[in-house]
């Protein structure tokens, strides 16, 4: 939201679940729609340029402003792209085995559209992340068993589902009845580690940067 010291305006009424509710810039900025149109209003009534609120980039609103449609069903034009994807990816591959993999975007976009999504699983648009495509959800919640608004101390619906191939050559290598200790370059990989290791039903502490210092301590001493 934007702030403004400008008296409010009259209230909008509520937006359905079928509307737009993001807006993006010109200059590739993504903001609510009532937000942004409320800072546009404050900027229009005290006679000042509309400028982006992230970047100060000025934008006309009426031509450089669109709204993200998430209800929108994209179907058949990805379908027509998919098969165009698979025809490039076709005359990519003769690239990639004389390249070393080096490739440009284009190509690795029409490598991502050549894979199918999966059969039986939900190509619904996320109702906050708007500007998500369809598919690349559809392809999370495949590879993942999980929706997509889940906390993060949720367990997969399918155990099988979710884990890299690092994760399970890790857990087949885990010494029954044995303490190990298991290292991650961050924050949110021993948090994922964790809740990997609670859905296997193995007894885990964690340890990191930031943490509680009574949780620490608890784990510590678990230990």
């Amino acid at each position: 939201a934007v702030a403004s010291s400008a008296p409010p305006a009259a209230s909008a009424p509520p937006r359905t679940a079928d509307e737009p509710v993001v807006a993006m810039t010109h200059c590739s900025h993504f903001f609510c729609i009532d937000c942004l149109e409320q800072h546009v209003q404050t900027k229009l009534g005290a006679s000042r340029k509309v400028a982006c609120p992230n970047c100060r980039r000025p934008f006309c609103p009426s031509s450089e402003v669109t709204h993200i449609d998430h209800t929108n069903d994209d179907s058949d034009e990805q379908l027509e792209m998919r098969e165009k994807a698979k025809s490039k990816v076709r005359e990519a591959s003769d690239m990639l085995e004389s390249s070393n993999g080096v490739i440009d975007g284009g190509l690795w976009h029409s490598l991502f559209l050549s894979i199918d999504v999966p059969v039986g699983v939900s190509r619904r648009a996320h109702p906050i992340h708007t500007a998500l495509p369809r598919d690349v959800l559809a392809h999370l919640r495949a590879a993942t068993g999980m929706d997509l608004d889940c906390p993060r101390s949720a367990m997969p619906q399918r155990n099988e589902h979710g884990l890299s191939s690092k994760v399970q050559a890790l857990l087949r290598d885990l010494p029954s009845g044995e303490h190990s200790v298991v290292f991650s370059a961050s924050k949110d990989g021993v948090l994922h580690m964790s809740t990997v290791l609670q859905s296997k039903n193995i007894p885990c502490f964690s340890l990191y940067v930031g943490q509680n210092t009574i949780d620490t301590a608890k784990s510590v001493n678990a230990w």
